[in-house]
């Protein structure tokens, strides 16, 4: 490829470039692509010279529209035209001699280069003082490096321009110089001539190349061409006494292009073809092929693909038959899961042009039922395995799918866990209890799934439960006294012995209170919490049970008695009798564990003990035991209680053992004592 910077000029007929002298290097023809079965479909090719890493790369081509528009195939003309440098030029020996030794002589002794000559290719005598022969030959370098390196040149034409003299006929051959001519070049030629042509100064004198001339034609590098005179010097006849032949002509030097040596080359090339991606793929078989065929100009013969384990693939399946249509090519017989290269091929004269190589792999075949099993299960777990079918030492499984087809399609997963030829797969986040069925596939290298296995169900296990509680959720009126006992019915369905712990939040936090251990499965159990000891109070408690696994109860509440006692009233107020008799009442039944708290006074006035001095009796003893807890002591009046008409008296009543919270009674029905009250009536709203 040629290296530097260029300049471009452009005619109706040919782009030239141009190296930073102005001198031409090489030059293309105005191309075009046309449809192989309709050339009246042709666009004119635009060309685009580009640098990459420090090389220039010259690209031909028309718009994508153009292409897609047209009906395959389409021909790409491929020909080029180069020209000389200004490194070419003529080299002459002249000298006192015989013919032979002028012919044979192996250096010249001088070299010319000029913007044209009349002596360039010429051979002559001239009889004076003694005998006297000349030769001028010209050499010619012409960089053919932009050539596809695997075309074949159909035809070469060397194109130099007549000036001054026409005498002879000129051939063209081999030529063995350098890139830079000198005087030691005189004889730097070899080989056949290409070709000669009856010489003229009218214009181009065309020379096409033979077989030979063709041949030589460098595709790497530089053509080197020499032309002589043909009639005498390359045909090695002397041209007799004082007669000369002298062919003229132009050279690269010459200003402007339109006179400059060229050399114009025809070509056809390596058929092109683009590869198919596989499809129809099975456990056998692939289907591949080719498009976008171009013959390059020489017919496609033969088509096909070529394939193999190993890349670039070698083997090849043929399609059958040649020409420019797309196709595609069937292999089968193939192991399963197997990573094959395939490429597409065409073949014309030149030889074999290859698409991409691509790759595909059989399918593996799908894993039978029985060899894929439930290993382990849990309440929120299930452990699976699939055998590994990878035994083909060119198979690559990529991976095992598990699919969940009931349960839950977030539990289904991809696994590459390989161990002992098996396939393992854990699926995790279960829920206890649910059936779960799975089927599992395998995936090859290229992502393909096989087909699945049939469904395998398994159910999780069951966490333990808790079930019949006593006091039913909810309810209310249950006696606290003696404290309450919760009592709950723990189940498990795989039978296994539970832990059983009672909680409850009187504290203000959860608190784990009581714990029965290795408690059978399916049984009922009880539980005295003392804390549940008060009336007009709502308590909440909770059952933990654990197999191995933990599970806990929903939260139960329930609501002891309310207590509602009062003391009748005390009249009349001003008590003359002693003892004086207190009655206290109850909503509940019979009161049981009365304590009355009482004060008394002589006048109305100064009360006993001060104004919250109390004095109380208890009253251990009723009519009927409700609670059946025994009474302490025996019933007894309120000795005490005595004194004038009450008024801010104060009295409670409770059912309780330990000291009430106290409130004035500061009014009674009627004010009886006609004294001035020191507050409101009111009931005993704390009793």
């Amino acid at each position: 490829m040629q290296t530097g910077n260029f300049s471009t000029d452009t005619n109706d007929s040919y782009i030239a470039f141009k190296d930073p002298g102005g001198d031409i290097r090489f030059s293309l023809p105005i191309g075009y692509a046309w449809e192989l079965n309709n050339e009246s479909h042709s666009i004119t090719l635009r060309y685009r010279l580009i640098k990459q890493n420090n090389e220039f790369y010259l690209l031909a081509g028309a718009p994508v529209s153009w292409f897609t528009s047209a009906t395959y195939p389409v021909v790409v003309d491929p020909s080029t035209t180069v020209y000389t440098g200004t490194s070419d030029g003529y080299i002459t020996y002249s000298n006192y001699c015989n013919w032979s030794t002028a012919h044979a002589a192996t250096s010249g002794l001088a070299y010319a280069n000029h913007q044209y000559d009349d002596m360039t290719m010429s051979a002559g005598e001239q009889s004076g003082s003694g005998t006297y022969y000349w030769i001028y030959r010209g050499f010619f370098m012409f960089d053919t490096s932009g050539l596809p390196d695997t075309c074949q040149v159909t035809n070469a034409t060397l194109q130099v321009y007549g000036y001054g003299e026409a005498d002879s006929s000129v051939c063209a051959m081999k030529g063995t110089q350098g890139d830079s001519l000198d005087q030691y070049d005189f004889d730097n030629f070899e080989g056949s001539e290409y070709g000669h042509v009856a010489w003229s100064t009218s214009g181009y004198n065309t020379i096409t190349f033979n077989g030979a001339g063709r041949a030589d034609v460098s595709k790497t590098g530089t053509t080197y061409v020499c032309c002589r005179e043909y009639n005498h010097d390359y045909l090695n006849v002397d041209p007799g006494a004082d007669q000369e032949y002298r062919n003229g002509c132009y050279w690269a030097n010459y200003e402007g292009t339109s006179r400059d040596p060229k050399l114009s080359i025809e070509y056809i090339d390596i058929p092109l073809v683009s590869t198919s991606t596989a499809d129809s793929l099975s456990t056998s078989s692939f289907r591949s092929g080719g498009y976008n065929l171009n013959d390059q100009g020489s017919t496609i013969t033969e088509k096909g693909i070529q394939w193999g384990t190993t890349t670039p693939p070698s083997t090849k399946t043929s399609f059958g038959s040649g020409g420019t249509s797309n196709y595609s090519v069937t292999k089968s017989g193939l192991p399963e899961n197997t990573k094959y290269y395939y490429r597409a091929y065409v073949t014309n004269a030149v030889g074999d042009g290859f698409g991409s190589i691509l790759n595909a792999y059989t399918l593996a075949a799908p894993p039978a039922d029985n060899e894929f099993t439930v290993d382990g299960y849990g309440t929120t777990w299930i452990n699976m395995s699939v055998v590994d079918a990878d035994q083909n030492p060119t198979a690559d499984l990529t991976g095992a799918y598990f699919e969940c087809m009931t349960g839950g399609a977030s539990a289904s997963g991809w696994t590459a866990s390989i161990a002992s030829g098996r396939y393992y797969y854990n699926a995790t986040g279960l829920t206890p209890g649910v059936t779960y069925g799975y089927r599992v596939k395998y995936r090859n290298g290229d992502g393909i799934n096989t087909t699945s296995t049939s469904e395998k169900q398994q159910t999780t296990i069951p966490l333990p439960t808790v079930d019949a509680k006593t006091p039913v959720n909810g309810s209310t009126g249950v006696a606290p006294i003696p404290p309450v006992t919760c009592v709950a019915y723990v189940n498990d369905t795989d039978g296994d012995q539970l832990t059983v712990t009672w909680a409850t939040n009187v504290s203000g936090t959860w608190v784990k209170i009581h714990t029965n251990g290795s408690v059978p499965a399916n049984s009922t159990l009880s539980y005295q919490y003392t804390e549940f000891n008060d009336y007009n109070t709502t308590y909440y408690w909770r059952v933990y049970v654990n197999d191995g696994t933990s599970n806990v109860s929903e939260t139960y509440r329930f609501m002891t008695l309310t207590i509602n006692t009062w003391v009748n009233p005390i009249t009349p107020y001003n008590q003359t009798i002693v003892p004086v008799s207190l009655t206290a009442d109850s909503v509940e039944l019979v009161p049981d564990n009365i304590t009355l708290y009482y004060r008394w006074s002589m006048d109305n006035v100064s009360w006993d003990g001060g104004a919250w001095a109390w004095n109380n009796n208890t009253v251990d003893t009723n009519a009927s035991n409700v609670d059946e807890i025994p009474d302490i002591g025996s019933e007894t009046n309120f000795s005490s209680a005595q004194g004038l008409t009450p008024d801010t008296n104060s009295m409670c009543i409770s059912e309780t053992t330990s000291a009430p919270v106290k409130d004035a009674v500061d009014s009674n029905t009627s004010d009886v004592d006609s004294s001035v009250d020191k507050g409101v009536e009111t009931s005993f709203v704390n009793c």
